[in-house]
């Protein structure tokens, strides 16, 4: 039996178990997006967090419990059971019902799209998870930053891709090597299918992706005619002004309607991760396709929730939340930033303060060890996310060739938005005191 092939594996024992009229153990008989799955290091640190009293934790994303608009919501739900009961309560399409409300929520940052071009859905990650089922085969190259977000990273490997990272710098990913690996994978006769990117305060790093950075990046994509993919769950959590106009934007103002960018945005950072209503921009011809697959994933996302979020963009409650939740993430953030300075005092280690988002993202020197490092932490009562799910297998280099690469194992990814305020002191003195024991 050939170990190095579960599928191959699989197979074989689900034969001989035929065989020997035994009925095969569920793992002889997983299909290959099973096989392929993984633990998120996230959830499992969430877990550990849980059972452990006492615990100051900087390792979630969730936003501000003080700020979750609870009387708003309750409101909006009653306004959608008086005013619409059967679309609130039965089913509705599979498309959605609420594209007017999302077209003009989109408007405010420039993106103009109709209703063949949105559809909603059951939070942010099923519309990635519909696009990985709509355009990926086993073996096809999915282009991310490096690092990235691992619950979507895991979904790519899942469905059989072969993720590739971009390095960044400060204005996000590099889009020279982007450019060089483009071409490189191109000329070898296995182009990319996608590029995905978290260009405002980036998953894990923080990092906002500059507005030339992004018209490089669309330009860059289109020369090589590869799909671009942008997450912007974080980009109205923006503490520095105006935030920068989406890739999206930029990319149809150059393109038109033609330009091949898909957009996926959510409420869960800007309004209650609870309500799971996210939504996805797309060509009509690739929307068509992930509202055919979407029936086969939860058939519609729920009529009263986004009816809710249609009542909440209409009376302006979204936008008066996602200005409180910077309010109250950019105090907690300062909190952050206060400590941090303090309490890592003549520690070897350095961190880039965002301009939005939730995250602080902490550089170790290049031989610790952030899971290790994080079993003290627990023994000290404050935790994080270690760094090296965040990255994929393989990183492009400057000849623009893709290599194998070890993931760095020296950074922390700190959130600042979810812990009360007064306990980030006390979180960030505790996570100094398991670093200086440890470094």
């Amino acid at each position: 039996m050939n170990s190095r092939d579960p599928a191959a594996n699989s197979a074989e024992a689900a034969a001989a178990a035929a065989a020997s009229d035994r009925p095969p153990a569920f793992d002889e008989i997983f299909a290959g997006p099973a096989l392929r799955a993984t633990v998120s290091p996230i959830a499992r640190t969430l877990e550990l967090v849980e059972r452990t009293p006492g615990m100051v934790s900087f390792a979630c994303g969730n936003p501000a419990n003080e700020a979750l608009p609870v009387a708003e919501i309750a409101a909006a739900c009653a306004a959608a059971l008086a005013a619409d009961p059967e679309r609130a309560l039965q089913y509705t399409a599979p498309r959605g019902i609420i594209q007017a409300a999302l077209g003009a929520h989109l408007a405010r940052d420039g993106v103009t799209a109709g209703p063949a071009e949105i559809m909603p859905t059951t939070g942010a990650i099923q519309a990635l998870a519909l696009l990985a089922h709509a355009l990926l085969r086993e073996g096809d190259v999915v282009v991310t930053e490096w690092p990235t977000y691992p619950v979507n990273l895991a979904s790519f490997r899942t469905h059989g891709a072969r993720p590739i990272g971009v390095p960044m710098d400060e204005e996000g990913m590099r889009v020279d090597l982007l450019d060089r690996l483009l071409g490189e994978l191109a000329r070898e006769g296995r182009p990319a299918k996608l590029i995905y990117v978290i260009p405002d305060a980036q998953n894990p790093t923080g990092i906002t992706m500059s507005r030339g950075r992004r018209i490089d990046l669309v330009e860059a994509a289109a020369r090589h005619g590869v799909l671009v993919v942008e997450d912007a769950p974080y980009r109205r959590l923006d503490f520095a002004g105006e935030p920068i106009p989406p890739v999206a934007a930029l990319a149809r103002a150059r393109f038109g309607p033609e330009a091949r960018v898909a957009l996926v945005g959510s409420f869960a950072k800007t309004v209650a991760p609870g309500l799971r209503v996210g939504y996805l921009v797309a060509p009509p011809a690739l929307l068509d396709v992930a509202v055919l697959l979407k029936q086969g994933e939860d058939f519609c996302t729920s009529g009263l929730l986004q009816l809710a979020i249609s009542e909440l963009i209409q009376n302006g409650t979204v936008a008066r939340q996602e200005q409180r939740f910077a309010a109250v993430h950019g105090e907690k953030l300062a909190a952050m930033q206060a400590a941090l300075e303090r309490e890592l005092a003549g520690l070897p280690v350095r961190w880039l303060r965002p301009r939005g988002g939730l995250f602080v993202w902490l550089a170790l020197p290049e031989s610790a060890d952030s899971e290790r490092i994080l079993e003290r932490a627990i023994a000290h009562r404050v935790a994080f996310i270690p760094s090296r799910a965040f990255y994929p297998p393989e990183v492009v280099g400057a000849d623009g060739r893709p290599a194998p690469a070890a993931a760095p194992a020296n950074f922390l990814r700190l959130n600042f938005s979810y812990p009360p305020l007064l306990d980030i002191p006390r979180g960030v003195a505790s996570l100094a005191a398991a670093l200086r024991e440890a470094l």
